[in-house]
């Protein structure tokens, strides 16, 4: 099995062979084997192309929704009912995800007693983790959104995504599980 071994500081980057630390070339390597930084980097990049244009979707394209959709709002309904109603979400939104969180907790706990793998409860942990950041975050779309993470008959499906995107990913080759 090999190890990265890697130290780095702001301004510059080491490498270590063997027992002896050298300064200069900003190369990373297993132990026995040198293998430039750019290398890694080039498969990294190659890995990530997909999840860069998605990131892109979430970054930008929501929140300029978001804006676009609270604006309206508040052309339609006034600027108070608006601000409200981005306050209510928000306290309902902590409260359900309190809640719903809680209840996995417990699911969590009560299958590890009994000795079973909680891996539905954990995927619902990411679920309502998702949709409670969502809820808190301003806007009517990430409420929307949120609102369809944190509700069970609406977050099987979303489970089922998930899994198939790890599956996925995984005879890709993106993730490695190690044994």
């Amino acid at each position: 099995m090999q190890q990265v071994v890697l130290f780095t500081t702001v301004t510059q980057a080491y490498y270590k062979t063997d027992s002896k630390k050298r300064r200069g070339d900003p190369s990373f390597f297993y132990h026995d084997n040198m293998i430039p930084i750019r290398n890694i980097m080039k498969i990294s990049l190659l890995e990530r192309g997909q999840s860069m244009r998605f990131l892109f979707l979430l970054i930008i394209l929501i929140p300029a929704l978001d804006i676009g959709v609270l604006l309206f709002s508040g052309k339609a309904i006034g600027v108070w009912p608006t601000i409200a109603l981005i306050l209510l979400t928000g306290i309902i939104g902590a409260y359900l995800a309190k809640r719903e969180g809680l209840q996995t907790i417990r699911r969590v706990q009560e299958q590890l007693s009994y000795g079973q793998l909680p891996g539905d409860a954990l995927l619902d942990g990411i679920c309502i983790l998702i949709g409670g950041t969502l809820l808190l975050t301003p806007g009517f779309i990430t409420d929307v959104t949120g609102f369809l993470f944190l509700f069970p008959p609406t977050r099987k499906p979303i489970k089922f995504l998930i899994i198939k995107m790890w599956q996925r990913r995984i005879k890709k080759g993106n993730i490695k599980i190690i044994k």
